[in-house]
Parts: C-alpha cells; sequence; structure tokens
C-alpha cells in the first residue's frame, strides 16, 4: 500500500466487476488515488487487503458486485462498517429490490459511514424508500470501461471486408437458473391478488426499456390498490425483472435463429437444432472476445434498466466489429443510433430487419464501429463517478470526537467470511 489514499474494490472476479474495476481505477488516477482490486474469492489476498485497509485512515472500500446476492461481509463476528469508519461504499449493479437483504445485512440504516452507488435518480429513491434513509447516495453512470486483460484490436475496411458474413450473440436464456416457465410457475404460486400484480407490472415493462422492473410493480400496486411491504416489495421486483429479461432474451433470439448468426448461451430450445457451428455453450470473455474478432456485427441484449452500456457493447467496438443493440436509456444517451451503433426495438421482426439490413452494407457499418471508437475515447464516465464519490465520501470522514477507526489487528489478518447465496 502506498501513501497516497487507497481505494480497495472487493468484487466477485466475475468479469462485469473487472471491467468496472479497471474504471474506477481510470477514475481515480487522476484524483491522487490508488485502486487496488481482490477478489472475495482469494481469502488470503482479501483478508491482507482489508486489514491493511482498515489501518489508512484516508483509504476507503469499495464493494462491488454484479454477480453475488445476498454477499454478507464480516470481519471476525463484526460487520465491516462495525469494525472500522474507513467509508465504505456499496455499489452494486443491479436493481436495489435483489440486493434487499445484502443492504439490510451488510449496511444498516444507522451506518454513519455508508455511501450507495446507485444507478440513477429512481434506484436511490428506492434505496431510500426501502433499503436505508440514513445513507448517502450517489447516482453513478456505469457508462463506457474497457477488460483489462482485452486490448482494442486495430482493424481497416479491408480487414474487416474479409471477415465472415456473420453476428455473434451473447445469449443465456436463465436467470438465477430460472427459464421463462419455471419463471411464470412462481408467478403462478403467489396469492391470486399478487400474480395479476406481477403480470400486470410485466405487461406493463416487457417491451419499454425505460422501466425499472421496481418502478412497474409499484406502479401496478398503485393502481390496484395494493400495500406491499419490503419483503414483497423484493420478492415481486425479482419475478418481474426475470421474466422481462428472459422474454426479450427469447423474443429477440427467435428473430434471429435463420439468419447468418452464431450464438453462445445456454437455455434455448431453438438452439439444438443449429449444430456445432452456429450454437456454442457459455465462453470465457477472452474466448468470446476472440469470437467477436471473426464477426462483423456483435449483437447486445442489454439488462433491464436504465443508464448502463453493457460490456458486450465496449468489446465489440473494440474488436473491431459493429454493434447491434437495443436502445435502453443507458445506450440511447452515450451513442447515435445509425450513425455509432445499430439500433433495434422491440417490435415484431425489427432485430431481424435491422441485421439483414446491416450486414449487406459493410462498409456502412464498419463507420458505425470507427464512429463509436471515436466516442468511447471523449467520454469520461469514470472521471465523473470518481469525483462524486470522493466529494460525498469526504464529507463522511471521521470529525473531531467523532468515532475512531477501530484499530488493533496487529499480526495475521482478520478473519474475513463473505457468504454468496440468497
Amino acid at each position: 500500500m502506498s501513501d497516497r489514499p487507497t481505494v480497495l474494490v472487493l468484487h466477485s472476479g466475475h468479469s462485469n466487476d473487472l471491467v468496472y474495476q479497471e474504471g474506477l481505477a481510470s477514475g481515480f488516477a487522476p484524483l491522487g488515488c490508488d485502486v487496488i482490486g481482490v477478489s472475495v474469492r482469494d481469502d488470503r489476498a482479501r483478508d491482507t487487503a482489508i486489514a491493511a485497509v482498515l489501518e489508512q485512515p484516508e483509504a476507503f472500500l469499495c464493494i462491488v458486485s454484479i454477480s453475488f446476492y445476498g454477499m454478507q461481509l464480516e470481519v471476525g463476528d463484526k460487520p465491516l462498517h462495525e469494525v472500522t469508519s474507513v467509508p465504505l461504499v456499496m455499489w452494486l449493479f443491479d436493481h436495489p429490490a435483489i440486493f434487499r437483504n445484502t443492504a439490510n445485512d451488510v449496511l444498516p440504516a444507522n451506518a454513519d459511514n455508508v455511501v450507495l452507488g446507485a444507478l440513477d435518480q429512481a434506484h436511490i429513491d428506492y434505496w431510500h424508500k426501502y433499503i436505508s434513509a440514513a445513507s448517502p447516495a450517489v447516482e453513478l453512470n456505469l457508462g463506457i470501461g474497457k477488460h483489462p486483460s482485452l486490448p482494442r484490436l486495430p482493424v481497416d475496411l479491408d480487414g474487416y471486408m474479409k471477415r465472415e458474413k456473420v453476428a455473434v450473440l451473447p445469449v443465456n436464456l436463465t436467470h438465477f437458473s430460472m427459464n421463462l416457465d419455471s419463471t411464470a410457475q412462481k408467478i403462478q404460486l403467489l396469492s391470486p391478488i399478487l400474480a395479476k400484480l406481477v403480470w400486470q407490472a410485466i405487461e406493463s415493462s416487457v417491451r419499454d426499456l425505460t422501466m425499472p422492473p421496481f418502478r412497474a410493480v409499484e406502479a401496478a400496486a398503485l393502481d390496484r390498490a395494493v400495500e406491499l411491504d419490503k419483503t414483497d416489495q423484493a420478492t415481486l421486483t425479482m419475478l418481474v425483472d426475470a421474466y422481462v429479461k428472459l422474454w426479450r432474451r427469447q423474443f429477440v433470439t427467435r428473430q434471429l435463429v435463420d439468419l447468418p448468426v452464431r450464438f453462445h448461451g445456454e437455455g434455448f430450445p431453438e438452439f439444438d437444432k443449429l449444430g456445432r457451428r452456429r450454437k456454442f455453450g457459455t465462453m470465457t470473455m477472452p474466448a468470446l472476445f476472440d469470437e467477436y474478432r471473426s464477426a462483423r456485427i456483435v449483437i447486445n441484449l442489454g439488462p433491464a434498466f436504465p443508464r448502463y452500456v453493457h460490456e458486450r457493447v465496449m468489446h465489440g467496438i473494440d474488436a473491431g466489429a459493429a454493434v447491434m443493440t437495443d436502445l435502453n436509456p443507458g445506450v440511447a444517451e452515450t451513442f447515435v443510433d445509425g450513425e455509432e451503433i445499430i439500433g433495434f426495438d422491440l417490435s415484431d421482426g425489427d432485430a431481424a430487419a435491422k441485421l439483414t439490413d446491416w450486414l449487406e452494407r459493410p462498409e456502412d457499418a464498419f463507420r458505425t464501429m470507427e464512429a463509436a471508437r471515436r466516442k468511447m475515447d471523449a467520454i469520461d464516465i469514470h472521471g465523473e463517478n470518481a469525483r462524486r464519490l470522493l466529494s460525498t465520501i469526504t464529507k463522511l470522514r471521521p470529525r473531531a470526537g467523532a468515532r475512531p477507526a477501530r484499530r488493533g489487528h496487529a499480526g495475521p489478518a482478520p478473519p474475513s467470511k463473505l457468504m454468496a447465496g440468497r
């Protein structure tokens, strides 16, 4: 650890998390901060890093997770926020309802050294209503990031034209080990009132990329005059989120089965007829990046929340492919449709029509990739996030007479415990 303020990023090791760790590092470096990323799967490195950071009054921890649910992080037998006054940032990249138990366990309302990272004002409102009224929240845009092990591939028009006239679509037709049918069955097991509420929320948000599932649940509850407690709200939001994601993936994938597309993922019955040249199992990020390099177009189906540009978009652009994507608000705010990316909507046949058209226009598709690269290079989302976080964290620093940092961790690093699962 250096004498500079240190940001310790605890993450799951998931490729998504590595993208955002890299982004945090690039944002905090100009502000005089070091960023150290540690996977929670590496017990020794995690414990050693936490112990060191707890001894630094100018440090803070950032818990980053897109793939861990019901996470509890403890030092010894105490929650992390009780062991130190070092500011903690809880930045979770998904609907707050999904992390209700996580937030309640790790960051209770009376924790005075916690900052919540949220995707937009709607999510901040949710945090404060259902999770923690006391913790300040900062709006953070996931924005544009680069995977540390996936360098940008130089490509010119001649090289692009030599690529196969195909698109690549990574898509898993499961969500938390549920498929569309099993999710529908779980909904039907609810009481009749709650089941009708969920189906109404699904109907209102399944094609609307601007409608977060928890907002759809709230709206349906208000319309039906149903009062939901925190547990019901979280449970229903989870079901709406799962169903909407799976429906969108299946709806678009079925349009593309008979087109020149290579699919990477699991859980779709129609995949069985494609054969080994067009259907592949789930790949690691580096292997999938190699696939992107061979295709003219990479197709992205984004998650169902706003202000988010999925790493598939960035990776496709860095691999030298044009990117065809649904126009969730994060993508629509960042890129110009038809000039920097190829957008499609969730109407019948639109994805198939767009892909057919742009595969026949390789020069135009290549130009969108070039323009998207220029846009990526001009954006400083990570710097903006870092400045917002640092400004808020500074206000949480221990003041004269305030609760001191809890010390006394001489010798071996204290045992930390991470439990994943719901």
